[in-house]
């Protein structure tokens, strides 16, 4: 959804003779070294900009370290242990939580394990290990608990497995509160080094895996396309170990290897050949989420480790995912048109449904500029999320709340938390103090003005090598003055979405209806170049992220 931005909050960059000089130095094209500027690299670190431009995954990894309780491997676990038997891996529904979860699944079957696969229903059962079925998974003949993406601060329930002697593993990324050290817990958030703390789950467990040469590299290399969903999904910094990661696993996609994530891809009318990080955010790993929010992640399990096509995994994960777009954009129609949105911080309605709050709250965080917190009914109680723009600390804002809370957790830029109904005034209230101190400045925002008909394919894939883009490394903005000759037009058939059309090309403006009434304000645009492959033919788009006004 573009957002608005006003003229003093633009600066316009403009290519100048220090471009052509980085571009000679470091042996880019004049563009590449004018959006490296623009991005305040200089010409001074030619070295770092090489490395940027094309991350080496192995020399990235040379350097991690995650942390002391992961110095154990694979020969000494079989020495103390024996064997690891039966193994149980238990996961979470979200999309690193289901990729770290069939990545556990594939290693520990190539291994020779027997394994099986658990992951909690996220309204029945909600985050994180519970007690019931930690009970039930020591009594059905399990020898080794694989735990991802949680467990880290459920250390009571790990003691008593491992007295009941089942032996546990657990790969998490999530904040700890405090410094955990237990044997068998791996997670660089406790003294793993930066690049280490900006890992999730998935390449938590895969670099875990390639540091102790659990399995042959080139194995686990082809596993790579998990570990770039679970990057990109759950917004981890783009730094050169994740950009690293996120590349080979998208040539990783392209190989089309794993057929069940293939059979998605083009049912989404994408092309794995000419797959872009925006096609995995924008669309398949939306699809992959669905599930888990709507009903079961299992779903998505059973696709991404299948060998088939399993076109009824598909058709389900698609059908989950229209119900989650169609019952998101009912939340955050109402929010966007409430007044008390651009007042207050923190909403609730016994009508929302808490498996797509996250996402409704992600995108008004990001339009709004301000912290939001949604809570919706769910088993119980009150499921909650919490985002903050980029700065912010929502762990930190429930922490101050915690004695109100029955469980939290998350990331410092977004986080969840479950509450009695009858606790929940109380904590609007403070959560609304929390956040009521919060500058809502709006940010500064830096594009190069460049006229779109002079952007091809050749030049989007110029672009191309400074990705991906993400958190952590944002995708170059472009401008465009406007000059009159444009015209506004629908785009499909909700009213949701509009087509501006110009002499220069169009601009795509999706979820955009409510931006339109200061039209005649409009003094020019703010977008950037993705590609469109449609019916075999592939071209480039413009997407519009900002209007500029008076």
């Amino acid at each position: 959804m573009p957002s608005l931005c006003s003229s003093s909050k633009l600066k316009i960059f403009r290519p100048s003779e220090s471009s052509v000089a980085l571009a000679r130095k470091v042996r880019c094209s004049p563009l590449v070294a004018s959006l490296l500027e623009m991005s305040q690299f200089s010409v001074s670190e030619a070295g770092l900009i090489q490395e940027w431009i094309d991350p080496n995954l192995r020399n990235a990894l040379e350097d991690l370290n995650l942390g002391k309780t992961s110095d154990f491997g694979y020969e000494s676990w079989l020495n103390n242990h024996g064997s690891f038997g039966n193994v149980v891996i238990y996961g979470d529904y979200d999309v690193d939580g289901i990729c770290s979860t069939v990545l556990a699944m594939e290693i520990f079957m190539a291994i020779g394990c027997p394994v099986r696969f658990f992951i909690p229903h996220r309204h029945k059962q909600g985050y994180g290990l519970h007690p019931d079925v930690i009970s039930g998974i020591a009594s059905s003949k399990c020898n080794t608990l694989v735990v991802v993406d949680c467990g880290t601060g459920s250390g009571d329930l790990l003691d008593q497995l491992e007295v009941s002697g089942i032996s546990v593993l657990v790969f998490d990324h999530h904040m700890p509160g405090r410094v955990i050290h237990r044997p068998g817990l791996i997670n660089p958030q406790n003294d793993g080094n930066i690049p280490a703390r900006n890992l999730c789950a998935t390449s938590v467990l895969w670099s875990w895996a390639f540091k102790h040469r659990i399995m042959p590299e080139e194995w686990l290399f082809e596993k790579l396309d998990l570990v770039a969903l679970a990057t990109l999904s759950d917004c981890m910094p783009l730094g050169i170990l994740n950009r690293a990661f996120v590349n080979e696993g998208m040539k990783v996609i392209s190989r089309k290897k794993r057929s069940g994530l293939e059979c998605l891809i083009r049912k989404l009318d994408l092309s794995s050949d000419h797959l872009t990080e925006n096609d995995l955010v924008m669309k398949v790993i939306p699809s992959l989420n669905a599930p888990g929010r709507m009903d079961s992640a299992d779903h998505c399990v059973k696709l991404l480790a299948a060998s088939g096509q399993h076109d009824e995994y598909v058709n389900a994960i698609l059908e989950f995912n229209k119900m989650r777009r169609d019952i998101s954009s009912t939340i955050s129609t109402d929010l966007l048109s409430n007044p008390d949105t651009d007042k207050g911080h923190v909403f609730y309605s016994d009508e929302w449904h808490a498996g797509v709050i996250s996402s409704v709250a992600s995108n008004l965080c990001s339009v709004k500029n301000r912290p939001v917190v949604l809570g919706a009914p769910a088993n119980g109680s009150i499921r909650g999320t919490v985002r903050v723009p980029e700065g912010g600390d929502a762990l930190k804002a429930l922490e101050n709340v915690s004695s109100l809370l029955n469980r939290w957790g998350g990331h410092c830029y977004a986080a969840g938390f479950s509450v009695a109904f009858e606790k929940w005034e109380q904590l609007r209230l403070e959560l609304e103090n929390q956040f009521s101190s919060y500058i809502n400045e709006e940010p500064l925002v830096i594009a190069m003005e460049l006229d779109p008909a002079t952007i091809d394919l050749e030049t989007f894939s110029d672009i191309s090598k400074l990705g991906p883009f993400g958190k952590g490394n944002p995708r170059p903005l472009f401008f465009m003055q406007r000059d009159g000759s444009e015209s506004l037009k629908p785009l499909g058939k909700t009213g949701l979405h509009f087509r501006i059309s110009s002499d220069s090309g169009d601009f795509l403006a999706f979820n955009s209806s409510g931006l339109w009434d200061q039209y005649d304000d409009i003094q020019g645009w703010i977008y950037y170049p993705d590609l469109n492959y449609w019916r075999g033919k592939i071209c480039v788009q413009f997407i519009l992220d900002r209007i500029l006004v008076r």
